[in-house]
């Protein structure tokens, strides 16, 4: 039971990450790419990245505790 819910809460977190990923007004792909234009304000594009790195990194912690992947 506990490695089903571990690779379920994995699929879930990954699926959050993408979409923090993609929340910002933004597209995350100029910030990743260097075609941002400087003068704007790309602070909601590196907290959603730093957001959905954590998202994704409690999903790999889950998945480690309870279906020892």
């Amino acid at each position: 039971m506990s490695v089903r819910l571990g690779r379920v809460l994995y699929w879930l977190f990954n699926i959050l990450a993408v979409a923090i990923l993609f929340w910002p007004a933004g597209n995350p792909w100029e910030f990743l790419t260097g075609s941002l234009d400087p003068s704007e304000n790309n602070l909601d594009t590196i907290i959603s990245i730093i957001a959905a790195i954590g998202a994704w990194l409690i999903g790999r912690t889950c998945r480690y505790v309870l279906a020892g992947e």
